[in-house]
């Protein structure tokens, strides 16, 4: 079903319609099994050269074109869903200690051009070397 609804609409327009459709209890079924299908293709998918998933799913959104307006759209919810209910079911990363904690990259970095797969990198030397954990 996805394919076919992606046939017509990009990434971003079946997002609003899947946010919209969540919203109504008599397509609210339909919303979210759209959804989750959009999920898994984003999740499992095979993405552009060089890219990270969730760089190309921002991309895939339009997210990238707002500028310093993209937190205030519904959509930007919307792309933090990705991958979040199997972070949170602890379902990929497990926990130990009871909850997660990261290290973002800085302003400074995402001035610099820093991309996430460095991010990642700094995240986890960050980690290796801190004495708690």
């Amino acid at each position: 079903m996805i394919e076919t609804t992606r046939y017509f609409y990009d990434d971003d327009v079946l997002a609003k319609m899947i946010l919209a459709a969540e919203k109504n209890p008599s397509t609210k079924k339909l919303g979210q099994r759209v959804d989750e299908e959009l999920m898994k293709r984003w999740t499992q998918g095979v993405y552009t050269p060089g890219l990270n998933k969730a760089d190309e799913v921002f991309q895939s959104l339009k997210l990238d074109q707002l500028g310093d307006k993209v937190l205030a759209i519904p959509l930007f919810g919307y792309f933090s869903r990705v991958g979040r209910d199997e972070l949170l079911l602890n379902k990929k990363k497990r926990m130990h200690l009871g909850y997660h904690a990261v290290k973002c990259r800085s302003q400074r970095e995402l001035t610099k051009g820093t991309s996430i797969d460095k991010g990642v990198a700094n995240e986890l030397a960050f980690f290796g070397q801190h004495e708690y954990w």
